[in-house]
């Protein structure tokens, strides 16, 4: 099983806009069933993980209930970020600490 790193980043290397927007990524005319769509590659993940950030930025831009199947871990120092009915475990290790739990929760499903 491999383990994938995927992140999207603007040429100069950040994530979101200086106004803290991901419009210049969803704004794209992205075929979903293409080599860039997003739906069938998150099929093949067994496990994620995310930044603080990003996660942040689910729950202002995706609010409702959790979007993704997979077990999900945030690496962050504030586990209290989680939000109510989100099956999203809080990680406050490096992300070397947490490969192993990744793994064997990709292997589970």
């Amino acid at each position: 099983m491999a383990t994938v790193y995927f992140t999207a980043a603007s040429l100069d290397g950040y994530l979101v806009d200086e106004a803290g927007s991901l419009d210049w990524l969803t704004s794209r005319d992205i075929d979903a069933q293409g080599p860039f769509g997003y739906e069938a590659f998150v099929k093949t993940v067994g496990a994620l993980v995310m930044g603080a950030t990003t996660y942040e930025w689910l729950l202002a831009n995706e609010p409702g209930p959790w979007m993704y199947e997979q077990p999900t871990w945030v690496m962050t120092h504030r586990p209290h970020l989680i939000a109510d009915g989100h099956p999203v475990t809080p990680f406050a290790g490096t992300a070397a600490d947490l490969h192993p739990r990744l793994v064997a929760a990709a292997a589970d499903r």
